[in-house]
């Protein structure tokens, strides 16, 4: 058990994630599924990282469904999900958000903030922070495009 880290492609790494796993002595697996491994058990899973890739969750794929399948069924047994880029595209969807393509390009890290103390901690529990892909796929909230920041709580954006 522990962080299972969900890599699509060989070029984009768990980077500072792996490094901060070795720093601070937690157990974790990445999964190659580029290699063919297959996707972690839900049971065996205390923490899942979802990372980025070149394709969109607007790709038909069978693969990216059981992946949402997962990350399913790991926010219902209350175990934290991460995802960076189209893992935060997997996280929103799975959770039912409004997936569209946006109207420029972007790509990247960008700062975190939140609005309150309180709402860190509601994120620190199931946090997903989507800054998109060359498509860059967002969610809605009441049919308005937010862009960047999306929870992984249905149509909570901000």
């Amino acid at each position: 058990m522990g962080i299972a880290i969900l890599q699509h492609v060989d070029f984009e790494g768990p980077a500072e994630i792996e490094n901060w796993c070795r720093q601070t002595g937690t157990d974790y697996r990445i999964y190659r599924l580029f290699l063919g491994d297959a996707l972690p058990k839900a049971e065996e899973t205390d923490f899942l990282v979802i990372l980025g890739g070149p394709m969109s969750v607007l790709d038909e794929l069978p693969w990216l469904e059981e992946e949402r399948q997962l990350i399913r069924a790991l926010i219902s047994q209350g175990k934290p999900v991460f995802g960076v880029c189209l893992g935060g595209q997997q996280i929103a969807k799975a959770l039912g958000a409004d997936i569209f393509q946006g109207e420029y390009r972007e790509a990247g890290w960008l700062p975190i903030r939140t609005i309150a103390r309180q709402l860190l901690a509601l994120c620190l529990r199931n946090w997903s922070c989507s800054i998109g892909t060359g498509n860059n796929s967002a969610c809605r909230k009441g049919g308005a495009p937010v862009r960047k920041r999306c929870l992984s709580e249905p149509g909570l954006c901000i």
